[in-house]
């Protein structure tokens, strides 16, 4: 009898050891890379809980480029982790056309045909390079090698440069030029691309200012 009492509460602490058994949050990598467009599901194949219990997360925008500090959730257990959305689905070939922008606020293209420009992955994740010049090899952005588009969220940014544009009359007067309003998103056909943005001609001494336009139209493959 007392052996068998024994026995029941040999069993009875097993039981009770299982059920109080820690519950753990794992992730297979410490940051998290994924592509534009990327759903919690795909986030979610990244993590798993020791119980196999379902798993929210929250904190993530999938049509922005950018670093977010994402919240996993299942049940009473929550971990933080980073979360990187990276921009390599901007690239590709695209048309684009080039405007000025006149006093009265209209604009006047001054490409002319078909213009196309390959834009490429960056060396950063959250980088695309916009070439100097179109598929043809005629220089657009005069002798800059690239221009190196960097986004993080609703911010995207170009280093503004001093020289030349093709469509511009270039000139001995020293001239920077910078870049505003640049917008990228999801397009018509559910791909991602660049849209466009406004180009600043600024002469050094502050006498003379020009806007121009430049739209962006992804080619599908």
């Amino acid at each position: 009898m007392i052996k068998k009492s024994i026995l029941y509460l040999f069993f009875a602490v097993i039981a009770l050891t299982s059920c109080n058994k820690e519950k753990v949050m794992t992730f297979s990598t410490e940051e998290i890379m994924i592509d534009l467009g990327s759903s919690d599901k795909d986030v979610c194949q990244f993590v798993k809980v020791t119980d196999n219990a379902p798993i929210t997360v929250s904190g993530i925008d999938y049509d922005k480029v950018g670093s977010y500090q994402a919240v996993f959730t299942s049940g009473d257990l929550q971990e933080t982790r980073t979360v990187k959305v990276r921009a390599d689905k901007l690239a590709g070939t695209y048309e684009f056309h080039f405007f000025v922008i006149k006093n009265n606020g209209d604009e006047s293209e001054t490409s002319l045909g078909k213009w196309l420009m390959e834009i490429t992955k960056g060396d950063q994740y959250n980088q695309i390079n916009i070439p100097d010049s179109n598929t043809n090899g005629v220089h657009v952005f005069v002798d800059q090698g690239c221009l190196v588009l960097t986004l993080d969220g609703d911010k995207a940014e170009i280093p503004p440069y001093k020289g030349n544009v093709l469509f511009v009359p270039s000139s001995s007067s020293p001239y920077t030029y910078s870049f505003e309003d640049i917008k990228y998103g999801k397009l018509n056909d559910g791909s991602y691309g660049l849209m466009e943005f406004m180009l600043r001609r600024d002469r050094d001494d502050g006498q003379y200012t020009t806007h121009y336009h430049i739209t962006f139209e992804k080619q599908i493959p």
